[in-house]
């Protein structure tokens, strides 16, 4: 046991000591050593996996940022730059709330109670990222359908937290349009049972079958 723990690394990944059959406090310790490795193992990859999401969800807020300041340097009318110079703290902000957003997922991911308690149109939600998207390329374009069914806002209103749902939003939204062959992908927002279903549906390649059973690992 002391030779496999000395072989042991900061990387140590899936490794675990051999149990012996001994019966005894050392088959014990054995075991429970290798239960610490587990949960060692996974607050790393919790750790790496945390550092992965903040790259990746602050991408598209600093792209809108950069966008924006750029759109600024060209402004000359004063009343104008000082609504837009409003406008860029109110997107630095939004930075804090995906800070937020991202403690929020990291409770989720570790069992904590999280916030989901946002009342949230979604139709609203959807334009709002839209229009965010179009700072950064302004031929963005999608078509947008609200099935006739839905008859009043209320089918539209949806409990949960805004700043994920947004993320989440946002990212479907660039890759609809990245991977589609026309950029004009299809939203569509309709009625379930239990409340309403929203597709995101473009005309690109589908995702080879192998692939899909990693749609939701990390």
């Amino acid at each position: 046991m002391a030779d496999e723990i000395g072989a042991m690394d900061a990387d140590f990944g899936d490794a675990a000591l051999s149990i012996p059959n001994t019966k005894d406090e050392i088959e014990l310790l054995a075991v429970k050593f290798n239960q610490l490795l587990t949960n060692l193992s996974q607050a790393f990859k919790f750790q790496s996996h945390f550092i992965h999401h903040i790259s990746h969800e602050l991408k598209t807020p600093i792209a809108v940022l950069v966008s924006n300041f750029e759109r600024l340097e060209k402004l000359e009318d004063l009343a104008e730059l000082k609504r837009s110079v409003q406008q860029q703290k109110e997107g630095i902000k939004e930075l804090a709330n995906i800070i937020n957003a991202l403690l929020e997922l990291s409770k989720y991911e570790t069992k904590q109670a999280g916030n989901f308690t946002d009342s949230i149109r979604v139709d609203e939600l959807l334009f709002d990222v839209i229009e965010e998207l179009k700072l950064m390329d302004e031929t963005t374009a999608f078509n947008f359908t609200i099935a006739e069914a839905i008859e009043n806002e209320n089918q539209l209103t949806i409990k949960g937290n805004l700043r994920l749902l947004k993320t989440a939003f946002i990212n479907l939204l660039k890759n609809a349009r990245q991977y589609s062959h026309n950029n004009k992908p299809e939203i569509i927002i309709s009625p379930t049972p239990n409340g309403i279903a929203i597709q995101f549906i473009n005309d690109g390649d589908i995702i080879k079958a192998g692939e899909q059973t990693y749609l939701f690992t990390h």
